[in-house]
């Protein structure tokens, strides 16, 4: 009778271990395990330290999306080319982009398309040791931008505006827009595209501003997504663009202004700057690109690919 006691006792003993020690796996393993889980089924967007992509971060600390009971994750990048390689890989579920980029996405079998379009805009600014005040000034000159995107075509634009040749000014590729903004103030490049608020910076330290796509009429930007059958992500993207749209309400209400520690953080300025910023840019919203940018995206890729 005692031996069997004993046994009980044992068996019980060993039970309760064996319940502590779970599967074998550390606290620390079971966490990562499981944010690895919850990080493959939330929707990731590809981000850029640009002005356009406020309204997510506005959605954010507003908690909006969690209103909406969806987990929105932002991967950041500082190159448009790092998030076109981060959606066709999967890596994330949209990015911000512009809808010549979808164009040259598409050419090469990406299955995405443009959900909405964004404000983004471009300057070309032009380094001020270099003294060029006119577009035709740039002939022999390099002019940093990004192959088969709305930089090249602004590029383009402005050669044609200057009657520039191909063989008398050069377009260099510089994907990185804090690098290109960085070779401006190295005296390092003659001319670049730049989105806000870099372009700002740049004109704040005295380089000209001879072509901006704002003033040309042009709306580039996009938010775009890979095209999935899991009606699950189909809805979060919905949701995501409901609440994109929702977020640029409340800015063109308030103002960006309203939002500066926010804009400092995530673009890497100093607080201070954000005043300096076009007060005129508002957040446009939209399912689709407008016809006549759209034609001038498809018309200029199909031409120049």
């Amino acid at each position: 009778m005692k031996r069997n006691y004993f046994i009980i006792i044992f068996s019980v003993i060993v039970t309760i271990l064996l319940a502590s020690c779970g599967d074998g796996k550390s606290e620390t393993e079971k966490q990562a395990a499981a944010e690895k889980t919850a990080d493959s089924l939330a929707l990731k967007i590809a981000v850029l330290p640009t002005l356009d992509c406020l309204p997510v971060y506005v959605a954010k600390e507003l908690s909006l999306f969690d209103k909406q009971d969806i987990d929105v994750r932002l991967k950041k990048y500082s190159a448009h080319m790092d998030c076109d390689t981060a959606l066709t890989t999967g890596a994330v579920d949209g990015t911000f982009t512009d809808i010549v980029r979808v164009e040259n996405l598409k050419a090469r079998g990406v299955d995405c398309d443009v959900r909405n379009v964004t404000n983004i805009s471009w300057q070309l600014v032009t380094n001020k040791m270099a003294r060029i005040n006119r577009l035709n000034q740039l002939e022999n000159k390099m002019i940093a931008m990004t192959r088969f995107s709305a930089t090249h075509l602004l590029a383009d634009t402005a050669m044609q505006k200057g009657k520039l040749t191909d063989d008398k000014t050069f377009l260099v590729q510089i994907n990185d827009v804090n690098l290109r903004l960085l070779m401006l103030r190295n005296n390092e490049m003659d001319a670049l595209l730049l989105p806000e608020p870099q372009a700002t910076l740049a004109r704040l330290e005295g380089h000209k501003v001879l072509l901006d796509s704002r003033k040309l009429g042009m709306q580039l930007g996009a938010l775009a997504f890979n095209n999935v059958k899991d009606s699950t992500k189909n809805q979060q993207i919905d949701k995501f663009i409901e609440v994109y749209e929702q977020a640029c309400d409340t800015i063109n209400k308030y103002g960006f202004k309203k939002y500066r520690k926010l804009i400092s953080d995530f673009c890497g300025i100093d607080e201070s700057l954000v005043d300096s910023i076009p007060q005129d840019i508002s957040f446009v919203k939209g399912k689709n690109a407008r016809k006549e940018d759209a034609e001038l995206a498809t018309q200029w890729y199909k031409k120049n690919r």
